[in-house]
C-alpha cells in the first residue's frame, strides 16, 4: 500500500510539491520535466496545497488542457479561498534526458506584485529611482533586466516613469520577455509606502511607510496570530525568533480599514 502525503496549508497557501519533480519554492521553478510529457501526465505528479487548484496555462495566459508541455508554459496555482496565486516557471530536460541549463527569462519580486502570466508589474511608485527599482527585482538565474522607456530605449538615469517595461533576456539570449510597469504617478504615492524587509529572514523584519496609530498582525501558516502590535514610529521591527521556518502573512489595518497584506519568508 502506496500513502500519498498532503501538506497541511491555510486557504491562503498556494504552491506545489512532488515526488517525482524538483520544486524550488525559492525560485518560482520546476526542475527537470521531459519534453513531451504531457499536461495531464504532469499535473498528475504535483501535490498543491490543500484544496488550491493548479492548471498549465501557455505563453499568451490561455489554459493547456491536453497535448506536451512546451518550455515556455507556467504553472498557475490559485489558494483555497482564491485570494493567492503563484506562478511557477519549468525547466526542461534535453532530448537525452541531460539536465538542461536553466536559462528562462522572468523576475520575481519582494515589493511589487509580478503578474507572470500577463508580464506585468504594478504597485511601482512614479518617484522610484532606477536603483532603487533593480534592487527590488530579482532576474532568473543568469538573466538581464533593463528598464526601457515607450520607445524601448534603455534608461541609464532618472525615476520610472509612465509607459516604462522591463525587458529580460535568457542568459543565453534565445529568450527574451517584456513586463508592462503599473506606475503610480507621483501625486497618487502615499508618503509612507509601505515595505517590509529583508524578505526572506532569518527572524527579524523591518516594516517601513506605517503610520503611528496602525495595528500590525502575523499570522502563521495555519492562521494563528502569532504577533498583535500597534505601530509606535514610522519603522517597526517584528520578532520571528522561536517561530518555525515557513510563510507569514502580516496584515496592517487602521481601525476597521485595511491598509495592506503582505508574505514574508522565515528561513
Amino acid at each position: 500500500i502506496i500513502y500519498q502525503l498532503r501538506p497541511s496549508a491555510s486557504e491562503n497557501d498556494a504552491f506545489i510539491l512532488s515526488d517525482i519533480y524538483m520544486v524550488s519554492q525559492a525560485e518560482n521553478l520546476v526542475h527537470y520535466v521531459p519534453r513531451g510529457t504531457n499536461v495531464s501526465s504532469f499535473l498528475s505528479n504535483v501535490i498543491p496545497a490543500l484544496n488550491a487548484t493548479v492548471k498549465v496555462v501557455d505563453k499568451l495566459g490561455n489554459e493547456r488542457t491536453a497535448g506536451n508541455l512546451y518550455e515556455d508554459d507556467k504553472v498557475v496555482v490559485t489558494s483555497a479561498n482564491g485570494m493567492v496565486t503563484r506562478v511557477y516557471h519549468l525547466a526542461m530536460l534535453r532530448t537525452e534526458l541531460i539536465p538542461a541549463p536553466v536559462y528562462l527569462a522572468y523576475v520575481l519580486s519582494n515589493i511589487y506584485n509580478v503578474d507572470q502570466v500577463n508580464y506585468e508589474i504594478s504597485g511601482v511608485p512614479g518617484t522610484t529611482s532606477l536603483a532603487d527599482f533593480y534592487s527590488r527585482i530579482t532576474p532568473s538565474w543568469g538573466a538581464t533586466a533593463v528598464l526601457v522607456d515607450h520607445e524601448g530605449n534603455e534608461k541609464t538615469a532618472g525615476d520610472v516613469n509612465v509607459g516604462d517595461m522591463v525587458k529580460v533576456t535568457s542568459a543565453d539570449g534565445k529568450i527574451e520577455v517584456m513586463y508592462q510597469l503599473g506606475v503610480t504617478s507621483a501625486f497618487e504615492v502615499n508618503k509612507n509606502q509601505i515595505e517590509i524587509y529583508p524578505n526572506p529572514t532569518n527572524g527579524k523584519l523591518n516594516v517601513s511607510g506605517v503610520e503611528k496609530g496602525n495595528r500590525i498582525q502575523v499570522f502563521n501558516g495555519t492562521g494563528a496570530v502569532v504577533r498583535d502590535l500597534q505601530v509606535r514610529t514610522n519603522l517597526e521591527t517584528i520578532s520571528l525568533d522561536g517561530q518555525p521556518s515557513g510563510m507569514y502573512l502580516i496584515v496592517i489595518s487602521k481601525e476597521n480599514e485595511l491598509i495592506g497584506r503582505y508574505k514574508a519568508i522565515k528561513r
